[in-house]
């Protein structure tokens, strides 16, 4: 298996943005993981005290992530079975695209509203308006609710 540096940059790139610019607590998988790259814990904003909700993250870095791209969104496509994981998830879980390049990081949550069946995968169409930063704290911390 070939050593991927686009992949571990792409998952230290978010790790910075959720715990420099968000103040959140992230949390890596160490483990091989089958779809989850890290658990992202909310704090209370001002004083950054952890609040027990939790979002688990699934990060995709590199040029190839960036092909399909429309005016207002790009285009995630994953197999099923990544996909029954994800919405059988006991959290919330969202896909970030990081892009290298411009060092800015999309995302979109993943439930049944927002992915699209294409026969043996899907699709997830994740807006260009939806760049991982500060702003983004009232929207995502709304994401990681206690599910039951």
């Amino acid at each position: 298996m070939k050593y991927n540096s686009e992949e571990r940059i792409g998952v230290y790139s978010v790790a910075k943005i959720f715990t420099q610019q968000l103040k959140w607590i992230f949390r890596e998988q160490p483990v091989n993981d089958f779809g989850i790259d890290a658990f992202v814990e909310i704090t209370s904003a001002g004083t950054h005290i952890p609040t027990g909700r939790l979002i688990a993250v699934q990060i995709k870095s590199g040029k190839s992530y960036f092909k399909e791209s429309h005016d207002d969104h790009f285009v995630f496509r994953g197999s099923k079975r990544h996909l029954e994981y994800w919405l059988n998830h006991s959290i919330p879980v969202i896909m970030i695209l990081y892009d290298q390049v411009s060092d800015l990081a999309y995302w979109q949550q993943v439930d049944k509203i927002t992915v699209i069946l294409t026969g043996k995968s899907f699709k997830l169409k994740i807006p260009k308006k939806n760049v991982l930063q500060n702003t983004d704290r009232y929207t995502l911390s709304n994401i990681a609710f206690f599910k039951n």
